[in-house]
């Protein structure tokens, strides 16, 4: 991974699908539909008004939403990073 892991800035592609920037202008779509379908504590991002929660964290280290029973999901800007690297690096060979 390169660059900054501080998170600038994401929106909303698509109900499961993030873009995300990163401080070092890197930007990189992050496609979390696998991640939301395995269930458990990410049930509740099946929603798409829970998922539309989406918000940087304060520190820019990760994205969080916070469910219904105030429950915070949490995903880390490193592993964000390498998923948006990953998919940067499928697309460049497509």
């Amino acid at each position: 991974m390169s660059g900054s892991q501080e998170i600038a800035a994401l929106k909303i592609v698509r109900h499961g699908v993030l873009e995300v920037s990163w401080a070092d202008g890197f930007v990189g779509q992050i496609d979390l539909q696998g991640l939301i379908g395995r269930g458990g504590v990410y049930a509740s991002l099946t929603n798409p008004k829970t998922f539309s929660r989406v918000a940087v964290a304060p520190d820019g280290q990760s994205i969080v939403w916070t469910d219904c029973d105030g429950d915070r999901i949490e995903l880390g800007s490193a592993s964000l990073r390498v998923r948006g690297e990953l998919r940067c690096g499928f697309d460049a060979a497509a």
